[in-house]
């Protein structure tokens, strides 16, 4: 059964998944609390072609549909398996894994809005595209692969859309924002670096992070801290991955604040310096209207998939990998409580 968590007082804290992602929050918060005045009004129905519309909910052979005006997002957290940063050097590129995956949804009809994190372990449905971006089969993989395939970022971009919007009975996503893991440096540095107590056994990985000890990281430290999951002893599941970074956003909330006051445009400046680091589809009407979003809503709670995990072969790199199969129950009463839905 889905369960709501405890709101919180900062937008970002709530998103604990993945810091790089967070940030941008922390930032649309900030440039939010100076726009409070600013009429808050849904995207136009058609402001993109990535968008995937319908306003069907089929779960098994139920539809459902609801009634509320409701406009959802996907934020995309990417690892560095895929080639990005050698596109450059010539390379045929090549996606990367969605390590984190959340969805917005914006309900203007009750001026609320609600987050619903996925596994990026989920098995599901997942496209297998060409490097020119059609389809030529699907199968059941980890929904983090959708990001793999296709021929350039927004190819990825969108089979990842897809591959969540299906999940979720075909939830109609308005956009999308992606965001490499890697940017956690650069954000880890705009705050002259984040204090945690250590959790975990990192001695494989990097020996400084010692298991309980009380650590300022540096940039290198603090990727790995929020990021690493293969190779440690607790990387069965995403769950301990998840706890560490929110121990991080914890510290980083603290020297975000600290930043802020000494200089208010702190969140504004690092927003813009990690666009050029971002992939989305949304135009400039649609980051506004987050933006007004988080200033002007009440968020109503952070909704939770439940599953179950097992080990199993299911890539060609005939490697064990954490396979989660979401609860049918669970998706519906998320959806359920996230959307309204009613019988059609």
């Amino acid at each position: 059964m889905g369960r709501r968590h405890d709101r919180v007082n900062v937008l970002v804290a709530v998103i604990v998944a993945v810091a790089a992602v967070a940030l941008i929050f922390f930032a649309f918060k900030a440039l939010g609390d100076k726009s409070r005045k600013k009429t808050v009004s849904s995207p136009s129905a058609d402001a993109s072609a990535d968008a995937i519309e319908g306003p069907v909910i089929t779960l098994g052979h139920k539809k459902y549909t609801y009634s509320d005006d409701i406009t959802n997002f996907l934020i995309i957290g990417t690892d560095h398996s895929g080639s990005y940063t050698t596109k450059a050097k010539g390379r045929n590129y090549q996606g990367e894994m969605a390590d984190f995956l959340l969805i917005i949804s914006v309900n203007d009809t009750k001026g609320t809005y609600t987050l619903l994190p996925i596994d990026r372990d989920t098995l599901t449905e997942v496209d297998m595209m060409t490097t020119d971006g059609k389809s030529y089969a699907s199968a059941t993989e980890q929904i983090c692969t959708a990001h793999w395939y296709g021929g350039n970022e927004k190819q990825s971009c969108r089979n990842t859309v897809k591959a969540v919007s299906r999940f979720l009975g075909n939830l109609p996503i308005k956009g999308y924002y992606s965001i490499g893991m890697d940017s956690i440096k650069a954000i880890n540095h705009s705050v002259d670096g984040v204090t945690v107590t250590v959790k975990g056994d990192f001695s494989t990985i990097d020996p400084s992070l010692k298991e309980g000890a009380t650590i300022h990281l540096t940039d290198d430290q603090a990727f790995h801290y929020v990021h690493e999951r293969m190779y440690m002893p607790d990387d069965n599941t995403n769950s301990a991955r998840m706890e560490r970074q929110q121990g991080y956003l914890d510290g980083f909330i603290k020297a975000a604040k600290a930043q802020m006051k000494k200089k208010p445009s702190f969140a504004n400046d690092l927003y813009r310096k990690l666009e050029d680091l971002s992939v989305t589809n949304m135009n400039g009407h649609q980051i506004s209207y987050l933006i007004n979003t988080f200033a002007m809503k009440d968020m109503t709670g952070t909704l939770h998939i439940d599953g179950s995990y097992k080990e199993g072969k299911i890539l060609d790199d005939k490697e064990k990998h954490g396979m989660f199969t979401a609860d049918k129950s669970s998706i519906y009463d998320c959806l359920n409580e996230m959307l309204g839905l009613e019988d059609k």
